[in-house]
């Protein structure tokens, strides 16, 4: 087995063991993040929009500078009604079957002797993965490795890409 062969096999079984352990794919994406400071009361509606189906993930946090805020809410709306809500920290995940423009509205008030607070608010998108099936990714693969393990010798292309250079 010539050198190059053995590079062959070894990058290979290397790919392959990376496709088998590697995780899910996720892309996410930020729609929302606002971290705001508030004296006395305040009302806030954001709106956002996404391109195809997935998960909306809000995540709502008090911080406490200088103290806590002494109440803190966020809803989810969409145009058919309200798809959930949060109170004070937490988060919420809402599965979407489609593109669609969504809300949360927000309402904090501030407290103590500075009547003042601070709120994180984040939400972000994740798509749908459209699954390729196992099988035919399988099929993809050993084809590709045939064509190009077993027959290089056969397909002039190979032969000028895999020739040895000239001088040794």
């Amino acid at each position: 087995m010539t050198h190059l062969n053995r590079a062959l096999h070894i990058t290979g079984a290397l790919v392959l063991l990376g496709c088998l352990f590697a995780g899910r794919a996720r892309a996410d994406n930020l729609l929302v993040s606002q971290s705001t400071m508030i004296s006395g009361t305040f009302s806030g509606v954001y709106s956002f929009s996404t391109t195809q189906a997935g998960t909306l993930n809000v995540k709502l946090e008090n911080i406490a500078w200088p103290e806590r805020l002494a109440a803190l809410s966020c809803n989810l709306y969409n145009s058919e009604g309200m798809l959930g809500s949060i109170a004070t920290d937490g988060s919420l995940s809402v599965s979407v079957s489609s593109a669609g423009t969504y809300f949360t509205h927000l309402f904090a008030q501030a407290a103590g002797a500075l009547d003042l607070g601070v709120f994180s608010l984040q939400v972000s998108f994740e798509p749908g993965v459209t699954a390729v099936p196992l099988p035919a990714a399988g099929w993809l693969l050993f084809a590709t490795l045939g064509l190009f393990g077993l027959h290089r010798g056969a397909l002039p292309i190979a032969k000028f890409v895999l020739r040895r250079p000239a001088f040794a």
